[in-house]
């Protein structure tokens, strides 16, 4: 009897050391992006995503909204990059959106790269980045985001626009 006892005790402690390491492990993440435009004006107001040209020149608003739902309560941070391309004078937009961690100027491929913190859980809520910029040339321009979770890819996602010169 005793050693039924002890049985079921030491069974009871590795079931229960089982389940509590299986949620420690990494969140699983359901990312949701969205990219919405504006063309001059003011920084504020809505963005839209059926935008498609720009005028060389001339100021691009981006607002680019990212909700990572997970399967933990618990906050979990996720690195954002955003990539834009053919575009100078970058700077984010403070002002109902989050503050990029930080802006690389890659003049090798001609573009900009700027990296955001956001926060992920059960109950996420949506946060936005936001930045204008002014298209240099030509052509078709593929802004890519991508969402990290501690160095490695996790999802990925683009909008192509055309920046096309005034006519």
């Amino acid at each position: 009897m005793r050693t039924l006892k002890k049985t079921l005790v030491l069974m009871m402690v590795v079931i229960m050391t089982t389940i509590s390491l299986t949620g420690c492990g990494k969140p699983t993440a359901s990312p949701v992006v969205a990219i919405g435009y504006k063309v001059n004006g003011m920084e504020s107001g809505d963005y839209s995503e059926a935008i498609e040209k720009f005028v060389i020149g001339e100021d691009m608003y981006c607002c680019t909204t990212v909700k990572v739902v997970t399967d933990k309560k618990a906050m979990h941070t996720y690195t954002v990059e955003i990539t834009i391309p053919k575009t100078k004078d970058v700077e984010i937009i403070k002002r109902g959106g989050l503050d990029a961690k930080e802006v690389i100027d890659d003049a090798a491929n001609e573009s900009v790269i700027l990296r955001f913190e956001v926060q992920g859980c059960k109950e996420a809520t949506e946060q936005k980045m936001m930045f204008k910029g002014i298209p240099t040339n030509e052509g078709s321009a593929t802004i890519q985001v991508k969402i990290y979770d501690e160095g490695e890819e996790i999802y990925g996602y683009s909008s192509t626009v055309d920046f096309v010169y005034g006519e």
